[in-house]
């Protein structure tokens, strides 16, 4: 089963990814500032599951600390982010 990413969350709300914009002064957009962490998410008997989700939150974390910049959640916090966007 595919599953397609029709929401996102942004600036504290899921909200559908088509509809998500960003300002054309944004830093990450001109420098290329940013830290990236792919996180999968299988489909177990009709219900998505995230694979090794805490892993890869404490990775991302760590890595936007070596480049300091701040994260508005902590693990636990993009953890339930990522479970509400799931459940859009």
């Amino acid at each position: 089963m595919t599953m397609r990413a029709d929401y996102i969350w942004m600036n504290g709300e899921v909200m559908p990814w088509d509809q998500a914009t960003v300002h054309v002064f944004t830093h990450a957009l001109h420098y290329g500032s940013s830290a990236f962490e792919g996180i999968r998410a299988y489909d177990i008997d009709g219900t998505p599951h995230l694979f090794r989700v805490r892993e890869h939150y404490e990775r991302l974390l760590f890595s936007c600390k070596v480049a300091r910049m701040a994260s508005p959640l902590d693990v636990d916090g993009w953890i339930d982010v990522s479970k509400q966007v799931l459940r859009a």
